[in-house]
């Protein structure tokens, strides 16, 4: 979104410089399409697609640049 101000300095009335602004989002959604798989004993392959509804650009003008994964064991009961 673009925002214009005129500026009034004694009689003279100017307009300032276009300024651009945006209202951050939330963060993005949870991943859509997850695939894991064992690439070796001590690592995994990892696969999915962006969420539903999110631009290339990104929600805000800033696109996702990538996402936390967190590895945790399993615990059987």
């Amino acid at each position: 979104m673009t925002s214009r101000r005129l500026l009034c300095v004694g009689r003279l009335l100017a307009a300032a410089a276009a300024a651009e602004f945006f209202t951050p989002e939330d963060v993005p959604g949870p991943p859509e399409k997850v695939l894991v798989w064992p690439a070796s004993a001590s690592s995994v392959r990892l696969q999915f697609s962006p969420p539903l509804g999110v631009k290339p650009e990104g929600v805000n003008g800033a696109p996702v640049l990538g996402y936390k994964v967190q590895l945790a064991r399993r615990v059987d009961e």
